[in-house]
């Protein structure tokens, strides 16, 4: 079947989902609020961070000494905050009809205009900004095309428009059914919920040697998260250029990262700088970063607190 994704023309995501159709209900969403301690003053921005496939929220947060996201971001007195449906503690609906990227859009939009109006421990936020990685950077790229008055800034990781580097990540990804690969963590889940096989594909498809430790590399084969065949089916589905989004947008890559730049995102040119033109030409506020030594999964690398410290300042100068 991935073959088929992956082949020129491919009809296999209509054959396997059927036509259109609507999806409604109520889902319960695994979150963590995490605010900056030693600090007078409530914080006035929330970043709602959005993860990307094989990885949940401890990607962000609670991974290993050294590489915390939000703690970065705490240093700023930054908030942050949550996990995607169908991973982590969220709900696992069905995995084919209903946890697709644009149901994961419209969440992950809900939850940022919660946070706005102070429905999560009271607080109203003023600013809200979306930050996400790569399949997460799909979801908060939707929002700033579909609502663009709901963040104030978006932050995408681990993205780019260059998708010639994908079939050769989802093949290399070797995935396997969730439940029968790792069946002391996922043994209650449908067949449609995936992961990758083992610490080889995962070093291959987010790691770039030798900048990162190969402890973090186990421990992100023995934490890894799940993804579903609706989410591969429907990534491209939600992408659109963001004709009215007049805010502060930074693209931030490891510089080698596989499936948004094929291992090169300085060349021929800059991929992540790229991004501004096609899908923010009515923005003048950007930023790209590439973070040297770094592969897709850049949270995993040791030059991974430099990229951090770059989107808080990025935040700082250009939020108000």
């Amino acid at each position: 079947m991935f073959v088929s994704m992956i082949t020129s023309g491919s009809t296999i995501a209509k054959e396997i989902m059927g036509g259109m159709q609507s999806v409604n209900g109520t889902f319960e969403i695994g979150a963590t609020l995490c605010m900056p301690g030693g600090n007078d003053t409530a914080p006035e921005q929330v970043q709602i961070l959005t993860h990307g496939v094989g990885f949940d929220r401890n990607v962000y947060s609670d991974f290993a000494p050294g590489y915390s996201y939000v703690d970065v971001a705490a240093q700023y007195n930054h908030a942050t905050f949550y996990d995607r449906l169908g991973v982590g503690k969220s709900a696992k609906p069905d995995p084919i009809n209903t946890v697709q990227s644009p149901l994961e859009a419209e969440i992950a939009n809900s939850l940022a205009k919660s946070l706005r109006q102070g429905a999560f421990s009271g607080i109203a936020f003023k600013k809200v900004i979306g930050a996400g990685h790569s399949f997460g950077s799909i979801i908060t790229q939707a929002i700033t095309a579909q609502y663009p008055a709901t963040l104030d800034a978006a932050i995408l990781t681990g993205f780019s428009t260059n998708s010639t580097g994908m079939p050769p990540f989802l093949q290399g990804l070797n995935l396997a059914i969730a439940s029968q690969n790792s069946p002391y963590r996922f043994a209650d889940l449908n067949n449609g919920y995936i992961v990758s096989s083992s610490a080889i594909p995962n070093q291959i498809e987010f790691f770039r040697a030798p900048g990162f430790d190969p402890a973090i590399l186990y421990q992100a084969e023995a934490q890894k998260g799940t993804v579903t065949l609706g989410e591969l089916l429907t990534t491209s589905a939600v992408m659109a250029p963001a004709m009215n989004w007049t805010k502060p947008v930074a693209v931030v890559n490891g510089a080698e990262d596989l499936p948004f730049c094929l291992g090169n995102c300085s060349y021929p040119t800059n991929k992540a700088q790229a991004v501004f033109a096609m899908l923010y030409p009515a923005t003048n506020t950007t930023g790209a970063y590439l973070s040297e030594v770094a592969g897709h999964g850049l949270n995993l690398h040791y030059s991974a607190v430099e990229a951090y410290h770059y989107i808080q300042d990025f935040i700082g100068k250009n939020v108000r």
